[in-house]
C-alpha cells in the first residue's frame, strides 16, 4: 500500500466515525493486516478504530460475531472486502 498523504488519513478518520457496528465487525474479522485501519504506519488510525469499536460499541460480541460468521466472500460487496 502506498504512504497515505495527511488528507487521506484524514478522510480515513472520517470514515471511522461514519461507520456501523456491523461494518466495524466485518472489517475486524476479515479486513487484512495491511489494511490502514490496523496498519501501524497510521497509528492514528489503528487508535480511532480501536476507541469506536470498543468504546463505543463494547467491542466483538457473541451476537454480532454470530451474525457476520466466518465466510469472508458474504461480505465482500458489501464493504469492499477483499475476496478470499
Amino acid at each position: 500500500m502506498k504512504k497515505l498523504t495527511e488528507r487521506e488519513i484524514q478522510d480515513w478518520l472520517a470514515k471511522i466515525q461514519r461507520m456501523e457496528y456491523e461494518e466495524m465487525a466485518v472489517r475486524w474479522r476479515f479486513d487484512p493486516a495491511g489494511s490502514p485501519y490496523f496498519n501501524t504506519n497510521y497509528p492514528q488510525l489503528y487508535a480511532a478504530f480501536q476507541e469506536r469499536f470498543n468504546k463505543h460499541f463494547n467491542g466483538m460480541r457473541a451476537p454480532i460475531s454470530k451474525h457476520i460468521g466466518f465466510d469472508r466472500d458474504a461480505w465482500v460487496g458489501k464493504y469492499e472486502i477483499e475476496k478470499s
